[in-house]
């Protein structure tokens, strides 16, 4: 399995990387691409493509490099990547590739009104999204990964789409 990692914080990428177990194939993203260069989407030109397009094409070269990405495990708060990329744009993309998305967030919740806006914002999105607990994140990686796996296979994408330049 091929899991996508969209994460802002080294050390919580190393340390989900470090809990699950090796037959998951971490792949990191964090905006840059396939080698590490600097993905620079082109946002602030009339005429450019939207930044869903460019951030499927990059996707796309990610599956090249590396094979079909199974699932993407999507971080809510990207405010670390500097770059523009948002979760919006990273679930828009994935949904114009038919990959499935799993999110989670590492804030915790002060109230419980924090608790159900949090909860009301991933209902609102549907199926763009399915919310995985940060406790079954960073307690048990033998438990995440079955939950990725399920996940995964009963989502199972059919051939993308062409992108059109």
């Amino acid at each position: 399995m091929r899991l996508l990692h969209v994460e802002d914080q080294d050390t919580y990428r190393a340390d989900l990387r470090d809990k699950l177990p090796r037959k998951i194939k971490i792949i990191p993203y964090t905006g840059k691409g396939v080698n590490g260069e600097e993905f620079d989407l082109d946002t602030h030109q009339a005429g450019n493509k939207p930044i869903e397009l460019q951030i499927a094409e990059q996707l796309k070269g990610f599956e090249k490099a590396y094979g079909d990405i199974d699932l993407v495990l999507l971080d809510t708060d990207l405010s670390g990547l500097k770059n523009g990329i948002s979760q919006s744009s990273i679930r828009s993309a994935c949904s114009f590739l038919g990959i499935p998305v799993c999110r989670y967030s590492k804030k915790g919740f002060v109230t419980p009104q924090e608790r159900m806006k949090y909860l009301a914002t991933i209902a609102r999105e549907g199926s763009q999204s399915i919310l995985v607990p940060d406790a079954v994140l960073v307690s048990d990686g033998l438990c995440a990964s079955a939950k990725f796996i399920v996940i995964s296979r009963s989502m199972k994408r059919s051939e993308h789409p062409k992108i059109s330049h």
